[in-house]
């Protein structure tokens, strides 16, 4: 079933090629605008970013788009700009050989623009259901929600990259924001790359308001947090929207929609897959530049989870260290004291290479000091390996503290690098061509580190390892021209780790929070 709403004519858009396919898909959109269907513009503009074209297709209540073949350039072209066709017409799905040189037969076009045309007509707005043309993007889901927002599930390819792309957009030309490497963000939601899917599920949906992506949001089910914990929640997560609280409550109301499904209890989040995706949602600190471990939003974004219904679960809270002119000599008689009388020794390791023979150490050290953390469940083998590839590859080895046993066990680590914010705001989300440049810039010249990992083994915790691991990082900081640190998010009640910054000069200034809202009941 459609539902139709009168209004201005659709504008339809097509390729163009010499084969007979994109010969016909030109043909159907003259006809279309001859007979009055739909006003037909120009796909040339919209590739060319012609402003007052592209406006035109932002604005329209109703984008058709007639591809001749798989490449989809008339629906790529649209979707550069967040423009998605409620009708996607993909010619060769139509069984119309893609041929290059010849003629189109013309008694076949007319009877497919009958067809269209009938399409066209009740499809004459937001669809509510499923709009049934042989097109992979026509057979998603669409449902249909208040205040002319469309949730639409994304469920391929051309549907992720939206997903990805949409923060970039909402954030361009902000002086806080961070953006993700869009790679790392498409290999994260990879089900043949990222181990989690081992044990999760997720869906994801994009807002729409006409043919306009306003927003974004992934549902996740993390079962091992779950069967760890003993709870049953659904996790939201890459929550980004225009500034409109519909907006936010229709995503939330698509991630509640499967958790009742789920048979789930509650939703939290923001959260990722596990505690080393994004987490917390910024709540203070809006004038202050994000790091590239953490989420960075606008004022609007909690005041409208709020209104959804969501509570706060917990905080986090980051702070600003000002680095000494000169190693505390506090600091450094502590160090020596702590070393001594635990037998433990420190480990500089020459090059990236030397570092990965500790990764597997590392991160098994990471389950056991992290585990009784909010939200935490132990990495597999498959987890550390994805992760060793993913992070310790992008590391400076000088901004490492590894301490070791008498019987050279890992007994502690502090990693940090290099502050890679500005460089990734010169990147804008993209290594190549020339992104990693900014990135190796940063790394040879910078006042500003930040802190990822600090972890002490359990039975060494209490007695003092912390100030090894700051005399060493301090060090490398006074030796390397760094001026600040950033700590990155720790829990509000983590006062072993707050306890890093007595020897410093720290400013706590930034609060973020994971929301939850009981969908049966406070459990």
């Amino acid at each position: 079933m459609i539902k139709t709403v009168s209004g201005k004519l659709p504008v339809v858009y097509s390729c163009s090629g010499c084969s007979g396919a994109a010969q016909m898909a030109n043909y159907l959109a003259v006809q279309l605008n001859k007979n009055g269907i739909a006003q037909m513009s120009c796909i040339a503009g919209i590739g060319s970013h012609h402003k007052p074209i592209v406006e035109m297709a932002m604005k329209s209540k109703m984008v058709v788009a007639i591809d001749g073949c798989k490449l989809a350039c008339a629906r790529n072209c649209l979707e550069q700009h967040a423009v998605s066709p409620a009708l996607h017409v993909l010619l060769t799905d139509w069984e119309l050989p893609q041929k290059q040189a010849i003629d189109f037969d013309k008694q076949e076009a007319d009877r497919m623009l009958a067809d269209i045309e009938k399409l066209i007509a009740e499809t004459n707005a937001i669809p509510v259901v499923k709009v049934t043309v042989k097109s992979s993007t026509a057979k998603r889901d669409v449902v249909f929600v208040n205040n002319g927002i469309v949730i639409r599930e994304a469920t391929t390819p051309r549907d992720m990259q939206l997903f990805v792309d949409f923060a970039h957009r909402l954030y361009a030309g902000n002086a806080f924001y961070v953006p993700q490497l869009k790679k790392d963000m498409a290999d994260t939601f990879n089900k043949n790359k990222n181990p989690v899917f081992d044990f999760c599920e997720a869906r994801y949906w994009l807002a729409y308001k006409g043919n306009r992506v306003v927003g974004r949001v992934a549902g996740i089910i993390n079962h091992e947090y779950n069967r760890r914990w003993g709870k049953k929640y659904m996790r939201f997560g890459w929550i980004d929207f225009e500034d409109e609280e519909a907006i936010a409550a229709e995503l939330l109301k698509a991630v509640e929609a499967w958790a009742g499904e789920k048979d789930m209890d509650a939703v939290h989040g923001p959260l990722g897959f596990t505690n080393f995706d994004y987490a917390g949602m910024l709540i203070r600190g809006f004038d202050q530049l994000g790091t590239f471990a953490t989420i960075y939003n606008y004022p609007y974004y909690p005041l409208a989870v709020e209104k959804a219904g969501y509570i706060k679960d917990v905080d986090w809270v980051e702070y600003k260290i000002r680095l000494p002119k000169a190693m505390p000599e506090k600091l450094e008689k502590v160090a020596q004291i702590v070393l001594k009388r635990n037998q433990l020794h420190v480990v500089n390791a020459g090059s990236v290479r030397e570092m990965k023979t500790y990764g597997r150490d590392i991160f098994k050290l990471i389950n056991a000091a992290y585990a009784g953390l909010y939200g935490m469940v132990p990495l597999n083998d498959k987890q550390i390996d994805y992760n060793i590839k993913k992070y310790l590859s992008f590391i400076k080895p000088d901004f490492i503290s590894l301490v070791l046993d008498k019987e050279n066990r890992l007994a502690a680590f502090g990693i940090t690098m290099p502050s890679l914010s500005k460089a990734l705001q010169k990147t804008g989300g993209k290594l190549y061509p020339f992104g990693f440049l900014h990135i190796l810039k940063a790394f040879r010249k910078n006042n500003l580190a930040d802190l990822c990992l600090v972890a002490v083994r359990p039975d060494l915790q209490g007695k003092g390892l912390n100030a090894i691991l700051m005399q060493q990082l301090t060090a490398s900081y006074l030796k390397n021209g760094i001026e600040f640190a950033e700590s990155n998010p720790e829990l509000e009640t983590n006062e072993k780790v707050q306890s890093l910054w007595e020897y410093y000069d720290a400013t706590q200034h930034k609060r973020r929070r994971c929301y939850i809202k009981y969908l049966q009941g406070e459990s």
